[in-house]
């Protein structure tokens, strides 16, 4: 448990990039959700009907909610996958800075091959 809070201490400097991806993660969902809901009500009132008007109401609607889904999913990929790198280099560049105080001591005693796989 305590690696996982170190992680989520590397995310503190993106807070708002992470709560946008979240309530982008949320709406795509919700729009996700929301279309099977749209479909069930204009198959069982518009076309039992024979109603047209609200049959293309409700198309228009669901290609809505659609592209609504596709953006808002888009986003969420991207920022998500934009956080990751960003954490990740983070930890890299603490990592090599640390490395930079070491003494020479260190990698006369260390093997060079096994420093280079722990740092990539």
């Amino acid at each position: 448990m305590r690696i996982i809070w170190r992680i989520i201490g590397y995310l503190r400097p993106y807070r708002v990039a992470l709560v946008v991806a979240y309530v982008s993660l949320f709406i795509a969902v919700s729009a996700q959700l929301t279309v099977p809901f749209l479909v069930a009500y204009v198959t069982d009132e518009g076309i039992k009907a024979d109603d047209q008007d609200l049959v293309l109401t409700f198309a228009i609607l669901i290609i809505g909610v659609v592209a609504v889904q596709s953006v808002f999913t888009y986003v969420r990929t991207y920022l998500f996958q934009s956080l990751a790198e960003r954490v990740a280099t983070d930890v890299r560049r603490q990592l090599y800075e640390h490395m930079l105080t070491l003494s020479f001591s260190f990698f006369d005693t260390s093997l060079s091959g096994q420093l280079m796989s722990r740092g990539t």
